[in-house]
């Protein structure tokens, strides 16, 4: 930014050119993500020419990365919602183990021509994907009542929500890093999720052994057929 007389702007609060009404940080490059209310009306400041010391502002200069606005002490980090949102993705890999996989072997080899299709019909796996889908539903729907219970309880900025259609584990990280910056706090969720994603993985490999074990089993002790 520039004057009228093609000089460098010396960093400093200015007018807020996003028209909010108060002041905005300008680092001498580009305008921050900081803001300020209106000063009372003080003598014009002069404009120094580039490379000059930052003038000094109606308001403490803030680094960069420091946030605006804080909640105040005490304020809660977490809530029911987003707990759910962590451990919901859970339940899936309960309802894994409850599958009649041997039922559904036995199935394909007693009709071996739709075998192919089977998979989609069988109840075990139709179980599975419905599940999946109503965890997904329900995991985009908890964001949202979250980011309405931080916004009541003073939150200022939040991550959105609707982060949580492309995956719940973005959203967990998103949040717990805008709730840090306001409070200081409120890393909890991030590390439980970190959790329920690595104990997701180590129980999908073990049932995958597990499967591919039931699965020899079963052809090994298979009665041999002519056809």
């Amino acid at each position: 930014m520039t004057d009228a007389h093609g000089q460098q702007i010396a960093p400093g609060w200015y007018p807020d050119p996003a028209g909010s009404g108060g002041q905005r940080w300008w680092d001498g490059i580009g305008w921050t993500e900081h803001v300020a209310p209106a000063a009372a009306p003080v003598a014009a400041a002069s404009v120094a020419p580039a490379g000059a010391a930052p003038a000094a502002g109606p308001a403490p200069y803030q680094p960069y990365g420091t946030p605006a606005h804080r909640v105040p002490e005490g304020t809660p980090t977490g809530t029911v919602w987003i707990w759910l949102v962590v451990f919901l993705p859970l339940l899936p890999l309960v309802m894994l183990f409850f599958w009649d996989v041997r039922g559904y072997l036995e199935a394909s080899i007693a009709n071996p021509y739709a075998a192919s299709t089977g998979l989609f019909f069988d109840p075990g796996y139709l179980t599975l994907m419905i599940l999946g889908w109503v965890v997904y539903g329900l995991s985009v729907w908890f964001a949202y009542l979250d980011s309405a219970a931080l916004a009541r309880l003073g939150y200022a900025r939040r991550f959105h929500w609707a982060w949580t259609f492309l995956s719940a584990l973005v959203y967990v990280i998103g949040r717990s890093v805008f709730v840090r910056r306001e409070s200081g706090r409120g890393l909890a969720p991030l590390w439980a999720v970190i959790a329920v994603n690595v104990t997701s993985f180590v129980v999908v490999m073990i049932w995958t052994v597990w499967f591919m074990t039931e699965m020899f089993e079963f052809m090994r002790t298979m009665p041999m057929t002519s056809y």
